[in-house]
């Protein structure tokens, strides 16, 4: 027998397009094709509070590694922090010029790396100087990232190809080729990075997380087209 549905958490009046939980597991951050940003309680499951929005379509949401900040991008470009808890906005910058598809803190929390539709990947000092770094940029809209180490990102998007970066040097320093659509969609964790996108395939990579040092293995997790 089929087993009963779950009841929902919630139900938004519009597409829900990014969640985000915090490390501790306190909050759940949704955000979507609304005005508001919804964080919710995970314990009681209730809303704790909303925020207005950057924009009316949202399609990142990021938690600082410590908990204690918000940030949330869209179509117009914008970047907006909050505190977490208070829902204070702290600050806001037009890092881009179309939408922001993929948005991380680093390790520290004091700066913000975006990636969007206008092909660029923007570093912000949004806790101390305000200024917005561009990394060299590439013909591909970035569609998502991914925080390798503390001074190593991965970044992918259209042109199905996945690139480190070295943030301290802000250059780039491997391409990991393989995919034969975009990538879409990427997670790291313990050494390992794994991406996915429109060729249907998952790809897991071990990374070395010191920039400069060589990729230790590139391998295959499996394909859903059944190759």
């Amino acid at each position: 027998s089929n087993s009963p549905s779950p009841t929902p958490l919630a139900v938004h009046n519009h597409a829900i397009s990014a969640l985000s939980v915090s490390h501790h597991g306190q909050w759940l951050v949704a955000a979507g094709f609304e005005e508001k940003l919804r964080v919710y309680r995970i314990e009681d499951r209730q809303v704790a509070f909303e925020l207005e929005c950057p924009c009316s379509d949202l399609r990142a949401v990021a938690i600082s590694r410590d908990d204690r900040y918000l940030a949330a991008a869209g179509r117009n470009g914008v970047v907006r922090v909050w505190e977490l808890t208070t829902g204070t906005v702290c600050a806001e910058v037009q890092a881009h010029r179309q939408r922001v598809r993929c948005l991380t803190f680093d390790a520290d929390g004091g700066r913000l790396i975006s990636g969007g539709e206008d092909r660029t990947l923007r570093i912000w000092n949004w806790q101390t100087d305000g200024q917005v770094a561009t990394l060299p940029s590439s013909t591909a809209k970035v569609l998502t990232l991914a925080l390798c180490g503390p001074q190593l990102l991965a970044s992918a998007g259209s042109d199905n190809t996945v690139r480190l970066w070295d943030l301290a040097g802000r250059r780039e320093v491997e391409q990991l080729v393989g995919h034969a659509g975009s990538v879409a969609a990427m997670d790291f964790e313990n050494g390992i990075l794994v991406s996915g996108g429109y060729d249907n395939a998952l790809r897991m990579w071990s990374i070395a997380e010191q920039p400069g040092e060589p990729l230790r293995s590139a391998r295959r997790l499996g394909l859903g087209n059944g190759e």
